[in-house]
């Protein structure tokens, strides 16, 4: 009987590892870029759409609630969210450049406003580095 238990425990442990397991490899997946359908319409057929892609990396802007003064903050905030749009966009502005896409980048949102066709869109899905890729149109935002 005592063997059974032990074997019972042993099967429980394995279980439990290989649950653990998958939620940590599930956490480090990032989830699959969202595409938004009005990107996809307007890009098929060789025609270019303007749409944002919406980067995953946000700032940390959590300890700016410690700074003393509201220009402080401000100034915290505007340079965290400046510097995480710089160093996550790098590699992708580096790309469209030198693929000859145009693209304007946008820091508050940390985005990239892209002018391309559906091959761009697939390209921008697949990279991995956006959460969404969202339609440009109607949308007035000052430049990065």
């Amino acid at each position: 009987m005592e063997n059974r238990t032990g074997a019972h425990k042993t099967t429980i442990v394995m279980t439990l590892i290989l649950l653990a397991g998958t939620a940590l490899a599930a956490a480090e997946e990032p989830s699959p870029v969202v595409v938004h359908p009005w990107v996809v319409e307007h890009s098929q057929g060789g025609e270019d759409a303007e749409f944002f892609v919406v980067l995953r990396e946000e700032a940390d802007l959590s300890s700016a609630y410690g700074l003393a003064s509201k220009a402080e903050r401000g100034w915290f905030v505007f340079n965290n969210l400046r510097q995480t749009a710089e160093t996550s966009q790098a590699d992708l502005r580096r790309w469209l450049e030198e693929n000859g896409i145009w693209h304007r980048p946008y820091y508050i949102i940390n985005a990239i406003l892209v002018r391309g066709d559906a091959s761009v869109v697939a390209e921008l899905a697949d990279r991995g580095l956006a959460r969404i890729l969202a339609a440009g149109h109607d949308v007035v935002l000052l430049p990065g």
